[in-house]
């Protein structure tokens, strides 16, 4: 109960426009006004800027002017995470090509010559890992932990928790996270390594359970130029640590495929039973498969003899050999 009321009252916070002193201005002119007591506690760098040494500014700015690469979507999720620790990559009205200008829902000045921009504009299309990767770099810039660990989530559900990604999806990753500081691929600084870690941790689940060998040869292929030397290094190095679990899952994967090869061989291989079986045709493989029919079962109709009751009072008659009919009277 705790936990809601407070949840509650973050979310009237974010709703109302009372008390809003301070305000985040992107490159395209969009307009976030926050409460200023909600940097306590959070990004360092903004605690910094609005409380300098933990105590309130003489002159406490009003107005901070982004840098470009602070997109207006982004900022959007940032601001929701500063009432609710918590941000949303809302996928699939992006996958759908809605404006992004419809999925601000924070902005209390949306230009309308904003809609055009590149700021507006750079993430159209953009997956989920991306978006992840933008958050956490973000976070990094900041310096706010708890949104660095918010990014990270998120980055682990999709690509592990979630093992259904192609192999662009990791080769992205890769290039986000182990390509040369400096270089256009690199999003994050990752300065402990967390970001590597989880992709090479993705790379060997989805080798492990999903990737056949014609999606591993794309994937290896992509990642063999000398600026991901440092994956390959800490991909080999994993994989030799952790051997006896590698090799089980391979075997456990192995398994899986035998017993798929062998369901489908007895399925194909189905004699046609005679008789008053049929044979049906099924569109999905084109094999057949036996369908016994029903047969009919003659039932034996018997004829009950009809034997007229005593009526009620009446002395029991006498049968041929003596015995006297017991039928008892029912009134």
């Amino acid at each position: 109960m705790p936990r809601m009321l407070r949840k509650l009252h973050s979310l009237a916070l974010l709703a109302t426009p009372i008390g809003r002193d301070f305000k985040l201005i992107t490159a395209d002119g969009v307009e976030f006004k926050v409460h200023s007591i909600m940097f306590i506690g959070g990004s360092t760098v903004f605690q910094e800027g609005l409380f300098p040494g933990g105590v309130k500014h003489p002159n406490p700015p009003e107005v901070l002017n982004l840098p470009a690469h602070f997109l207006t979507l982004l900022v959007d999720r940032l601001v929701n995470f500063i009432y609710t620790c918590e941000y949303d990559f809302n996928l699939p009205a992006i996958v759908v090509g809605l404006k992004l200008k419809h999925l601000i829902s924070h902005a209390t000045l949306l230009p309308d010559a904003a809609a055009n921009t590149s700021a507006m504009t750079a993430l159209e299309g953009i997956c989920d890992c991306a978006f992840h990767l933008r958050m956490y770099a973000l976070a990094e810039e900041l310096d706010w932990d708890a949104l660095k660990s918010a990014a990270h989530a998120k980055l682990f559900g999709a690509v592990i928790a979630n093992n259904q990604r192609c192999t662009t999806t990791l080769t992205e990753l890769v290039k986000a996270t182990f390509a040369p500081p400096g270089d256009a691929a690199r999003t994050c600084k990752d300065e402990d390594g967390a970001l590597q870690q989880l992709a090479v941790a993705a790379v060997l689940t989805h080798e492990a359970k999903t990737w056949q060998e014609d999606a591993r040869k794309i994937f290896e292929d992509s990642v063999q130029g000398p600026e991901y030397a440092g994956f390959r290094s800490a991909y080999d190095t994993i994989k030799r640590e952790n051997r006896d679990l590698i090799e089980f899952a391979d075997t456990a994967k192995g398994l899986v495929l035998v017993r798929k090869r062998v369901v489908d061989q007895r399925r194909d291989s189905r004699s046609v039973v005679g008789g008053n079986d049929r044979i049906t045709w099924l569109p999905s493989t084109g094999s057949p498969d036996v369908i016994p029919m029903k047969r009919k079962v003659t039932k034996t109709q018997f004829k009950k003899e009809q034997v007229p009751r005593r009526p009620a009072g009446s002395p029991a008659k006498a049968k041929a050999d003596g015995e006297v009919d017991t039928d008892m009277d029912t009134e």
